[in-house]
């Protein structure tokens, strides 16, 4: 197991701006855990949440929330606050979902409030 570092949220954050081109998200799952040593499961996990907030979709692996933070903090400075609505709607519908699956959702849902008030 290693720990999660600040390398490989970023790089799953540059890749999962792309996930929806040609390349699959297992093909660039494998491409992060080559490069930083990231597990290539981890590594989809924060790819499909990186693309379900860019799209405004559920994306149902959790991330951890310092990662949640920094994708909603550079979406907002790349995409502005329209792009800052679609991710939240993304983490909306995240948090229902784990909800509903029975987990505590508690950390997620201050950082909804904190970057909610930024819109």
């Amino acid at each position: 197991y290693r720990k999660m570092t600040d390398e490989m949220i970023d790089i799953c954050y540059q890749y999962g701006k792309t996930a929806s081109g040609s390349r699959s998200i297992h093909d660039l799952a494998r491409e992060i855990a080559e490069r930083t040593g990231m597990n290539q499961n981890s590594a989809i996990m924060y790819l499909y949440a990186v693309n379900g907030m860019l799209n405004g979709t559920v994306y149902k692996r959790a991330i951890n929330s310092k990662a949640t933070h920094r994708y909603l903090e550079r979406i907002l400075d790349e995409f502005g606050k329209e792009g800052l609505k679609k991710a939240l709607k993304a983490m909306r519908l995240h948090i229902d979902y784990r909800k509903a699956c029975g987990h505590t959702v508690d950390s997620l849902e201050e950082i909804y409030e904190q970057h909610n008030g930024r819109i």
